[in-house]
């Protein structure tokens, strides 16, 4: 994932855990900083993507901000668990450099920095 960002001169950030990609979120955003997108994986520890994307979305409704684009990213399918959690596309299964590239460029096209 990482070398197709950077092979496409996206900027990015990472977290090793759900529990950081909610606080590194939070703090942007306190800070007037946005994300376009965020690609989500489902199995982080300490709290996993399903979980943090709940967060993410409690963070937004709370304080008001326009909801980011959440990218699952998956290995497996866990249809118990999707549907009601506003991650917000589709979840993917595995990640194909054309693919992602336009997907982001489509996306970031049409993004919005106001909150």
């Amino acid at each position: 994932m990482q070398t197709i960002l950077k092979r496409n001169h996206i900027k990015f950030d990472w977290a090793k855990n759900g529990l950081m990609a909610v606080d590194k979120y939070d703090q942007a955003m306190r800070d007037s900083e946005t994300y376009v997108m965020i690609f989500m994986d489902l199995e982080m520890p300490m709290m996993d993507g399903y979980e943090a994307t709940v967060k993410i979305r409690e963070i937004e409704r709370d304080n008001g901000y326009r909801p980011t684009l959440i990218c699952a990213l998956s290995a497996y399918t866990d249809e118990s668990k999707g549907g009601s959690n506003g991650r917000g596309e589709e979840e993917v299964h595995g990640v194909r450099n054309g693919r992602l590239s336009v997907q982001a460029a489509q996306y970031g096209a049409h993004a919005s920095n106001d909150r």
